[in-house]
């Protein structure tokens, strides 16, 4: 769900990769009534789970829309790496869900980055104290007597991007 500057209500989703014809998921977006009870417009394609350089598979899942104190649009969003399950971002052009939308080539979230275990889901929060947070369900799935469980892990805003905070 989200909200745009024109205060017009809109649904982001996916298209699940097993629903479509070539095993490749696809985020999407339409407008929401005001009432939030139905599209008002046909839903548009944003981008495909394949189209990052990064990306070994087909999936988009967990989409969460960030505003950034410039008023970028990022959406972060999970797929798999060589490494497991991952967060990424990706920026629309013009500021809102019809944008054209621009991959980072830099996972915000991986095995990689953590050294550790991988994970995905992001969502963003902000503390009392003003520190920036991304929560994630980690490992993806049990490894050994790791259970998967809530993560929270620093980030903050840099040049209009989102960015794990080490």
């Amino acid at each position: 769900f989200y909200v745009d500057e024109d205060n017009q209500p809109w649904m982001i989703f996916f298209f699940f990769w097993v629903s479509t014809d070539d095993n490749v998921g696809r985020m999407a977006a339409a407008e929401l009534s005001d009432d939030f009870t139905h599209f008002i417009s046909e839903p548009i394609e944003l981008f495909r789970a394949d189209e990052p350089e990064w990306a070994a598979n087909g999936v988009t899942d967990g989409c969460f829309m960030y505003k950034t104190k410039d008023n970028d649009l990022l959406m972060l969003w999970s797929n798999f790496d060589k490494d497991g399950y991952c967060v990424a971002i990706v920026k629309s052009d013009n500021g809102k869900p019809d944008g054209k939308w621009i991959h980072n080539k830099e996972l915000l979230f991986s095995k990689t980055i953590s050294g550790e275990a991988e994970g995905g889901h992001g969502m963003i929060f902000t503390a009392f104290d003003g520190q920036k947070y991304l929560s994630i369900h980690s490992p993806n799935h049990p490894q050994g007597d790791v259970l998967e469980s809530p993560i929270f892990i620093p980030v903050e805003e840099e040049n209009g991007n989102l960015v794990y905070k080490k």
